[in-house]
């Protein structure tokens, strides 16, 4: 069962902030946990049919058209092929190899480091409160997020950005998280159970690719998600915006499929204020450093 938030602790540069009632309630839950709820709903939509373990290795294309992708030998043909792949996307090279060229692409080079460990939750730690934040600052680049989750366990994802990276290792988990500018968060964990051996991961820059700046491209092909726009992952942007791109792609559909492509990329521009946001962010630490690269 997933944790209904109430109450979280923020804290910067070593100090508290405020807690006060906001109205808004929240739930707290793995990624792995929301996931499979949401799979096993659109499972049981009647037409959609669910083609696994498939590597999709290029586009399929006819005139102006995408009309299918093509996985190894075999071609599955599509009316729409929708890329969410992340931000492991192909799309760029895919339309570049079919002579449409690549999208511009603005980048934030933000050199994120980040290890993530789960700890046994007793909830009586806080005082019953089901998280904790201490984002990174210009001046103490580390910073920690720690959040109740199902099954009675604490996720902690320690973070770093320019040079400083998080160990996986259990001491060396411990030891970065008592750097962290106030104590609470080494304080909880260092009392708990470990429950794994910890993950980690590296992200270098957030990219914001513009097809809709592109002076072609193809009918029957849509970029959705982390694919459109690859926020900083510590903000947690990345579902909202993606919600917002869906709801503008579900308008444009009310309008027919004529120019769907241009009509929705246009629309997509809904990710241009998260990731202002993000941006902004970002661009107040001295070694962030911002990049527009464009190809015709």
């Amino acid at each position: 069962m997933a944790i209904r938030c109430w109450t979280c602790v923020g804290s910067l540069e070593g100090g508290f902030l405020k807690q006060t009632a906001s109205g808004i309630a929240g739930m707290m839950m793995s990624r792995p946990h929301l996931e499979s709820h949401v799979r096993r709903r659109a499972k049981a939509i009647s037409n959609l049919q669910f083609v696994e373990d498939r590597k999709v290795d290029s586009l399929e294309h006819t005139g102006n058209h995408v009309t299918g992708v093509k996985c190894g030998d075999e071609v599955l043909p599509a009316d729409l092929v929708v890329d969410c792949t992340g931000r492991g996307t192909h799309t760029p090279q895919w339309l570049e190899a079919l002579g449409y060229g690549r999208p511009p692409e603005e980048r934030v080079e933000v050199d994120l480091a980040y290890a993530t460990r789960l700890f046994r939750r007793t909830g009586q730690e806080m005082g019953g409160n089901t998280g904790v934040i201490m984002p990174p600052t210009p001046t103490g680049k580390r910073g920690g997020v720690l959040l109740a989750q199902e099954d009675d366990r604490w996720t902690l994802t320690l973070i770093g950005h320019f040079g400083n990276v998080p160990p996986v290792d259990l001491a060396g988990f411990l030891d970065y998280a008592a750097s962290l500018p106030h104590p609470l968060i080494h304080e909880i964990v260092s009392r708990a159970e470990p429950l794994d051996s910890g993950a980690a991961i590296r992200y270098p820059a957030s990219v914001r690719r513009q097809y809709e700046k592109m002076s072609r491209f193809p009918e029957g092909l849509l970029v959705l998600g982390d694919a459109l726009c690859s926020f900083n992952p510590i903000y947690g942007q990345g579902m909202s915006a993606s919600a917002l791109e869906a709801a503008a792609l579900q308008q444009a559909l009310r309008e027919g499929t004529k120019q769907l492509a241009q009509r929705f990329l246009m629309s997509a521009t809904v990710v241009d204020n998260p990731w202002a946001i993000a941006v902004g962010s970002d661009l107040r630490m001295p070694e962030a450093r911002p990049d527009l690269a464009v190809w015709d």
